[in-house]
């Protein structure tokens, strides 16, 4: 596929699998982008080397392994901004990457060798601008937007089950609050599933 022809996300999700790959030397299995106003999240799937699940199967290793790419995303993670605001046209104002945390032991988290990185945009970019595939047919641009939408709502099921999860284990621990909290982003995130799945099928109707 000609890169002009590529969707913002598509963009966003290769320049996250290549910086992956370049500052660790394994590339995740699979990403997957999402917007939600000016929030954007990108997934990695089996980001972790075949080692560094090995390593996670005890807490200590697990604990060691998380801290080792929070702070290598965080001392390297320039690069990766400036091309997402090459690609969006929008400054990064804040960016985090957490692997994802589960019920239960981080055993769990980390055999899933699964990383989010949040990156907090300097302004909203509309669903016009985000799903814009450039030069092409009118079926080729919805066809595109229908994918991109059932990509969202895909990421967004996985946000639900992330919150479900973490409700589960800080309900288990009495951190009541910090349960609450998660609930209700399961339920906004199932909300915006829903919406996605809608559009989704909107444009591949039309």
């Amino acid at each position: 596929m000609d890169k002009f022809k590529l969707t913002m996300a598509q963009q966003v999700a290769q320049a996250a699998s290549a910086f992956q790959r370049q500052r660790t030397g394994h590339a995740p299995k699979s990403v997957t982008v999402v917007l939600s106003e000016d929030t954007l999240v990108v997934t990695l799937h089996g980001a972790l080397s075949p080692a560094e699940q090995a390593l996670s199967k005890i807490p200590a290793g697990a604990a060691q392994v998380q801290e080792f790419h929070r702070q290598l995303f965080a001392s390297s993670a320039g690069h990766l901004r400036q091309e997402i605001k090459r690609i969006t046209g929008v400054d990064v104002r804040e960016a985090t990457a957490e692997v994802e945390t589960t019920t239960g032991t981080l055993v769990q988290v980390f055999t899933t060798g699964t990383m989010v990185q949040v990156f907090l945009l300097a302004q909203r970019l509309s669903a016009e601008t985000w799903t814009g595939s450039g030069p092409g047919s009118v079926a080729e641009k919805k066809k595109h937007a229908a994918s991109e939408y059932h990509h969202k709502a895909a990421a967004e099921h996985e946000a639900v089950a992330y919150h479900h999860r973490q409700a589960a284990h800080y309900h288990d621990n009495g951190n009541h609050e910090e349960a609450k909290k998660h609930a209700t982003s399961a339920h906004e995130h199932s909300q915006d599933a829903v919406g996605h799945s809608k559009t989704a099928q909107q444009y591949s109707q039309k």
